[in-house]
C-alpha cells in the first residue's frame, strides 16, 4: 500500500475517516422498509449504524432515532432512554418513567404493561422510530415483550427500523407471517463488495494493488470494519494472511494493535476514560483534566476509523463498539486497580458536571463506598425521582453491608425501592430504622411521608409520624403540609370528620402560598380528595377541577387521572350528570395511561363501565369490558365488573346468571348510594329467577342502607334511594307480594329529580302489568323515553325487559283462547257499556248466566276483572277494536 507524502514530508494519513456512502445498502433498507418493520441484523463491524443513518438522511419521511447505550440495557434505562429520546413528540413521557415503571414491575408482564403507557404517549405519532444498538438490551426479555406490544399497538400510523446484533426475542416469525416485515436486512447484505472497498480505499488516501485490495477483502470476508481499519493503518493482506486460519476476533484485535500501538501516552488515557462512558462527552472529559479534548478526539479521528462525531449533539463523539471492548480489555491488562482508578476518575468527571447518576455508576464500579454516600446523601431522592433507581440499586449493592445497614439514607433509599417493587413490609421496615438514624429534620420528614402513605394503604393508622413530620418547626413548610394533607385522609379514613374539616383550610392555605407548582398541585388533590368525603361536593369540585388543568399542563398525570376520576364520580353520584361523569371518567383514563398507573386506569376504566352500564349501552359496555381483559389490575375490579354482567343479563332477561353475577357484589361495593341500587337489581333477579325467600331480606337491607345513609340527604343523593326503593317493589311484585309493592310505590320520594318521577310511573305500570297482563304502551314509552333521556337507560331497559316477560309473554295468544260465540257477544256487550242485567233482557237470559258467561271469559283470558278482559280480548283481535 502506498500513502501520499505531504509537503512536510509526513505521511498524510487520509484526514478524517468519513464511511463512503454505500447506495446499494441504503436501497436494500429502502426495499425493506415498503414494510412497517425493518430489521438489520448482523455481527459487530458490519456498518449497521452507519447503513441506518444513511438511510434515514435520504428518506423525507420524518423520524426519531434512538441510540441505545450501555446504560439502556435493563428495563428501566432502557424505557428511560426510550422516553429521552422521544422528548420531542412525547414530552411527558420523561417525567412519569419512574410512576410507570414502579407500576409496571409489580405485574407479572412489565414489558406489555409499559408498551400501554408509551402508547399513550405516541397515539397521535405518525412517523418512524428507528432503534439502533438494540442488542445491548438483549439479556432483558422484557425489552423485546415492550416493543413487540408497541409496535403492534402502534399499527397504522407509526413504522419501525431495530438494528441489532441479533433478533433478540421479538415476533419475528409473526412479523414475516403477517406480512409486516420483509426478510432483515443481514451480513450478506452489508458485506462490502469490490466497488465499495476500492471506494473505501479512494476515501482513505491510500493506493492498494486491485489484487491485494481482493485479497484484503477475501481475508476480512467483507466485514466493512476490518477492511476499513486495515487499509486505514495500512496493513498488508501478508499482514493478514498470517491470522487468517484463526477466529475473526483475532484479525480484528491484529488491527486494533496497530491502530492502539501508534498513539502515545496522553491519547491512551484519553481513551481509557473515553471508553467507559456510554458515549464521548467532551465537555464531561474537560473535567478530567483535558482541556485539549477536541484536539485529542479530532487527531484521532484524522489517525483511525474508530470515532465518529454525533450527526445532531455537538461536543459528543461516539467509539466503535470494537475499538471499545478492546480499549477495555487492555485496561484490564493491568489489573483491577487499574480498572477501578479509571471508574473513579470518570465517577469525578461526571461528578464536577453536575450529572449526578452517572457518577454513582462509576463510583458503584469502583466500589468507592465514601463517595457514594456522599452522593446519595445529596441527590438519593432526586436521583429515584428521576428514574434513575437502577443506579442506585448498582450503588447500593456496591455499598459495604456494614454501611449499607447504618446509613440512614442508605436505608431509606433501599425502603423506597422495595416499595416500588411491592413488598411493603420490607419497606415499612428499612424507612422506620432509616426515620430513628438520621439526625436531620428534612431527611426524616422525606423519609416519614413515604412510610405514611404505605401504612395508610396497607390499612393501618399512621397518623403518629405524620404529627411528628407537623410539629416539627426545622421542616420545610411544603413537607408539613404534605404531612398535614395525608393527615386530613386518615383521619376521614378512621371517622374523624371533624378533625379532618378542622386541618382541610390549612391545607388549602399552604397549597396557595407553596413556591413549588408540584406540591400545589398534590396538596389541593388531597384537599379535593376530603372534601369529596366530608360531603362538600362544591368546594370538591372546584379543588379537582383545579388540579385536573393544572396537573395535566404540568405532566403530573397520575395526579391528573385521580383528580378527574374524582369529578367523574361526583358527577355521577352527586350531580347526577351522566355525561359529563363519562366525561370525566375518559379523561381520567387517558391520563391514567400517560402516567403509567395501571391502579389508577382501572379506576377510570371501571368508572368509564359504570356510566355505560348505567346509560344501557350495551355495546359501549362490550367494548370497555375488553379495554378492562387487557388490564393487569387488582381483584377489586371483579366487583364491579360483576356488576356491569349482572345489568347485561337483566336487559337480556337471563335473570338466574344476573342473579348469580350480583349476589356476590352489590355489598361490596365502594359507594353506599351505588350498594343500595345495586342491593335493589338483585331482588329483581331473585324474583324473576324464582327466589322469592331471598327477595324479603336483600329488600330489608336495600331498606336499612337507604333508611341510615339516603334519606334526609339533598336530592340528587336521595334520587339513589328512591330509585331503590322503587325496584324494591317491582321486586316484591314479580315475588307475588302485591302489598308489599304497593307499600313501597306510596312511599314519598325524597329527591326532585324528574326522572324519579318518571321511573316511579314506569314501575307502577310494571306492577299493574304483572298482575294484569297488560301494558298502557302510549303512557309507557313516554316515561320510558323521560329515563332514558337522564342518563340511565339501564332502569328502562330493565323495567321493559320484565313487563315483557312477566306480563305480556304470559298473557294469552289468540290461538290459545277459546272464546264460544255467546261470550264473545256478551263481551262485546260489556264493550259498548251494557250491564249484565241489560244484556240478561237483551239476551233473554237470566242475570246469572249472564254472569257465568263473564266469569268463564275472564278466566280463559287469564285476566282478573271485566275492564282487564275487554283490554285483553281487544288486543288479541277477539273483539273489535
Amino acid at each position: 500500500m502506498i500513502r501520499p507524502v505531504r509537503a512536510d514530508g509526513r505521511i498524510d494519513a487520509g484526514g478524517v475517516f468519513t464511511p463512503i456512502y454505500r447506495p446499494r445498502v441504503v436501497d436494500r433498507i429502502a426495499a425493506a422498509a415498503q414494510q412497517r418493520v425493518v430489521l438489520i441484523v448482523a455481527p459487530a463491524g458490519y456498518g449497521k449504524s452507519t447503513a441506518l443513518r444513511q438511510y434515514l438522511e435520504s428518506s423525507k419521511e420524518p423520524y426519531v432515532r434512538y441510540d441505545l447505550h450501555a446504560d439502556n440495557s435493563n428495563l428501566l434505562g432502557f424505557i428511560r432512554g426510550f422516553a429521552e429520546a422521544l422528548s420531542e413528540i412525547a414530552p411527558d413521557a420523561r417525567a412519569t418513567v419512574t410512576s410507570a415503571f414502579e407500576s409496571a414491575r409489580r405485574s407479572p408482564t412489565p414489558g406489555t404493561d409499559l408498551a400501554l403507557w408509551m402508547y399513550a404517549h405516541l397515539k397521535a405519532h405518525t412517523g418512524l422510530i428507528a432503534i439502533d444498538d438494540l442488542h445491548l438490551a438483549e439479556e432483558e426479555p422484557e425489552v423485546s415483550r415492550f416493543l413487540a406490544s408497541l409496535i403492534e399497538r402502534t399499527k397504522g400510523r407509526t413504522r419501525w427500523i431495530l438494528a441489532s446484533r441479533s433478533s433478540l426475542d421479538l415476533p419475528v416469525g409473526s412479523w414475516l407471517a403477517y406480512q409486516e416485515m420483509d426478510l432483515a436486512v443481514d451480513e450478506a447484505d452489508l458485506r462490502f463488495t469490490t466497488d465499495e472497498a476500492r471506494e473505501t480505499a479512494r476515501v482513505s488516501q491510500v493506493r492498494v494493488r486491485d489484487e491485494e485490495l481482493d485479497e484484503l477483502l477475501s481475508l476480512t470476508d467483507g466485514w466493512p470494519t476490518a477492511l476499513s481499519f486495515a487499509l486505514r493503518s495500512s496493513t498488508r493482506s501478508l499482514d493478514l494472511r498470517n491470522v487468517q486460519a484463526t477466529t475473526r476476533d483475532l484479525i480484528y484485535r491484529y488491527l486494533a494493535e496497530q491502530v492502539y500501538g501508534s498513539l502515545d501516552e496522553r491519547e491512551r488515557d484519553f481513551l481509557s476514560l473515553a471508553v467507559l462512558m456510554p458515549r464521548i462527552d467532551l465537555g464531561v472529559l474537560q473535567h478530567a483534566g483535558f482541556d485539549d479534548a477536541l484536539a485529542i478526539v479530532e487527531n484521532l479521528r484524522h489517525r483511525a476509523a474508530f470515532i465518529s462525531p454525533d450527526k445532531e449533539d455537538r461536543g459528543i463523539y461516539h467509539c466503535h463498539d470494537l475499538f471499545r471492548d478492546f480499549v477495555r480489555h487492555q485496561i484490564g491488562l493491568e489489573g483491577e486497580s487499574a480498572i477501578k482508578a479509571a471508574h473513579v476518575r470518570v465517577a469525578q468527571a461526571f461528578e464536577s458536571a453536575e450529572e449526578s447518576a452517572s457518577a454513582l455508576f462509576h463510583y458503584a464500579e469502583a466500589d468507592d463506598n465514601p463517595a457514594i454516600v456522599r452522593i446519595l446523601d445529596a441527590h438519593g431522592f432526586a436521583l429515584l425521582e428521576q428514574a434513575h433507581g437502577d443506579a442506585v440499586a448498582k450503588a447500593l449493592d456496591a455499598l459495604d453491608p456494614t454501611v449499607r445497614s447504618t446509613s440512614a439514607m442508605a436505608l431509606a433509599l433501599r425502603g423506597l425501592l422495595e416499595a416500588g417493587a411491592g413488598r411493603y413490609d420490607q419497606a415499612e421496615s428499612y424507612l422506620k430504622r432509616a426515620a430513628d438514624r438520621t439526625t436531620d429534620p428534612e431527611q426524616r420528614a422525606q423519609i416519614l411521608l413515604p412510610a405514611a402513605r404505605i401504612a395508610a394503604n396497607r390499612g393501618t393508622n399512621p397518623l403518629e409520624m405524620l404529627q411528628k413530620v407537623e410539629a416539627d418547626e426545622q421542616v420545610s413548610q411544603d413537607s408539613r403540609a404534605l404531612a398535614s394533607a395525608l393527615a386530613v385522609n386518615v383521619l376521614l379514613r378512621t371517622g374523624q370528620s371533624e378533625g379532618a374539616a378542622a386541618i382541610i383550610d390549612r391545607v388549602i392555605g399552604a397549597a396557595q402560598s407553596s413556591s413549588s407548582a408540584t406540591i400545589r398541585i398534590r396538596l389541593l388533590q388531597l384537599a379535593g380528595m376530603a372534601a369529596t368525603e366530608l360531603g362538600d361536593q362544591l368546594l370538591a369540585r372546584d379543588l379537582l377541577t383545579s388540579v385536573a388543568e393544572s396537573a395535566s399542563a404540568h405532566g403530573l398525570h397520575s395526579v391528573a387521572s385521580k383528580a378527574f376520576a374524582g369529578l367523574a364520580t361526583s358527577l355521577g353520584l352527586f350531580e347526577h350528570d351522566a355525561s359529563r361523569h363519562l366525561w370525566y371518567a375518559q379523561q381520567a383514563a387517558v391520563s391514567a395511561a400517560k402516567g403509567g398507573e395501571m391502579l389508577d386506569l382501572q379506576t377510570s376504566t371501571l368508572l368509564m363501565l359504570s356510566a355505560e352500564v348505567l346509560r344501557g349501552n350495551s355495546e359501549q359496555v362490550t367494548q370497555v369490558e375488553r379495554q378492562l381483559a387487557q388490564l393487569r389490575t387488582d381483584s377489586s375490579r371483579v366487583i364491579y365488573v360483576a356488576n356491569a354482567l349482572a345489568q347485561r343479563h337483566g336487559w337480556e332477561g337471563r335473570f338466574e346468571e344476573a342473579y348469580r353475577s350480583m349476589s356476590t357484589a352489590w355489598d361490596r361495593l365502594a359507594f353506599v348510594p351505588s350498594r343500595a341500587v345495586a342491593g335493589s337489581l338483585c331482588a329483581v333477579y331473585a324474583a324473576a329467577c324464582g327466589r322469592a325467600d331471598v327477595v324479603k331480606t336483600i329488600v330489608a337491607q336495600v331498606g336499612t342502607i337507604v333508611e341510615q345513609h339516603l334519606e334526609g340527604k339533598a336530592s340528587v343523593l336521595a334520587a339513589h334511594g328512591d330509585v331503590a326503593i322503587l325496584f324494591c317493589a317491582l321486586a316484591e311484585a314479580i315475588a307475588g307480594r302485591q302489598t308489599a309493592a304497593q307499600r313501597l310505590l306510596k312511599r314519598e320520594f325524597g329527591s326532585d329529580q324528574d326522572y324519579v318521577a318518571a321511573l316511579s310511573r314506569l314501575v307502577a305500570h310494571a306492577v299493574r302489568a304483572i298482575k294484569s297482563k297488560v301494558v298502557e304502551a302510549d303512557t309507557f314509552s313516554a316515561d320510558v323515553q323521560t329515563v332514558r333521556n337522564a342518563g340511565v337507560g339501564s332502569y328502562a331497559l330493565l323495567i321493559e325487559t320484565v313487563i315483557g316477560r312477566f306480563a305480556a309473554a304470559n298473557a294469552h295468544t289468540p290461538s290459545d283462547v277459546r272464546l264460544t260465540p255467546t261470550e264473545i257477544a256478551i263481551l262485546n256487550q260489556l264493550a259498548l257499556g251494557l250491564a249484565p242485567k241489560e244484556i240478561a233482557e237483551e239476551s233473554g237470559r237470566s242475570v246469572n248466566t249472564v254472569q257465568v258467561h263473564i266469569q268463564n271469559a275472564i278466566d280463559k283470558l287469564g285476566c282478573h276483572g271485566r275492564n282487564e278482559a275487554i283490554v285483553v280480548a281487544k288486543r288479541l283481535g277477539i273483539l273489535a277494536g
